[in-house]
């Protein structure tokens, strides 16, 4: 499977997701959108990509860059490693992250 995409209507908006991976070399990346009054949890399982080896790059800055956290990207309250997979935490708004594994 290199991608999917979903969307879900709430009562404050849509929501939707999407992701895509080309090939194992290529980083993942994930885009969604987050209707305005909504704060989200994105959790990403990828668990190749430990802390120390990964970067994540969103359009306004890098969030994550190998077990520390990036600046300040407007958005985003919160990143890290969660249970073998990644936690993003997210206000209303449109993002497009770039998982990179670093080697």
């Amino acid at each position: 499977l290199s991608h999917a995409e979903a969307a879900v209507t709430t009562p404050r908006g849509p929501v939707r997701v999407r992701w895509e991976r080309t090939s194992e070399d290529e980083p993942v990346l994930l885009q969604v959108h987050i209707p305005a009054g909504v704060h989200a949890e994105l959790i990403m399982n990828l668990p190749s990509y430990l802390p120390d080896k990964t970067r994540i790059v969103e359009t306004e800055g890098v969030v994550w860059n190998r077990g520390i956290s990036g600046a300040a990207v407007p958005g985003i309250r919160s990143c890290g490693r969660e249970a073998g997979g990644w936690k993003i935490a997210v206000a209303s708004g449109s993002y497009e992250f770039k998982f990179e594994l670093m080697r």
